[in-house]
Order: C-alpha cells, then sequence, then structure tokens
C-alpha cells in the first residue's frame, strides 16, 4: 500500500468516525469501528494515532469513545 491509499484509507476512517459520531452522539469503540471498516483492532489503533498525531481527532479521556474530531478534521 502507497503512502497516499494509506492516507486515503486513514481518511476514510475520520469519514466513518465522524458519521458514526452524528448519529449516535458519541464515538464508536475500537471493536465497533474495526467493525464498520472490516479491518483489525490493531489496524483501527494505528489509523486513531495517525489522526490524533496529524491534529485531526482529539482524544479526551481513556477510551477510545472520549474522542472528538477537531476543527480540522472536520474540514479535511
Amino acid at each position: 500500500m502507497t503512502a497516499n491509499n494509506r492516507a486515503g484509507s486513514q481518511l476514510t476512517t475520520l469519514a466513518v468516525l465522524n458519521t458514526y459520531i452524528e448519529r449516535n452522539g458519541y464515538a464508536p469503540g475500537l471493536d465497533e469501528l474495526a467493525e464498520l471498516r472490516n479491518m483489525t483492532t490493531g489496524g483501527i489503533r494505528y489509523h486513531m494515532l495517525y489522526l490524533m498525531r496529524q491534529g485531526y481527532i482529539l482524544k479526551t479521556g481513556k477510551h477510545w469513545r472520549d474522542v472528538l474530531i477537531t476543527e480540522k478534521g472536520a474540514s479535511a
């Protein structure tokens, strides 16, 4: 997978995360997000860490459900 494909896949994860939050009012757990993306939990964790490092999401608590989409993430 090239760097562009990888980044595109991570942005797809961001879009799925955003849609889930809009519909449910809270973020999904890693297991739920992995199921929605048809990926492993480890793969989703990697995506989430990337999205955090890039400033697209902010983890506000101990759990992955404690995630907010930043302004940068909302405009991506």
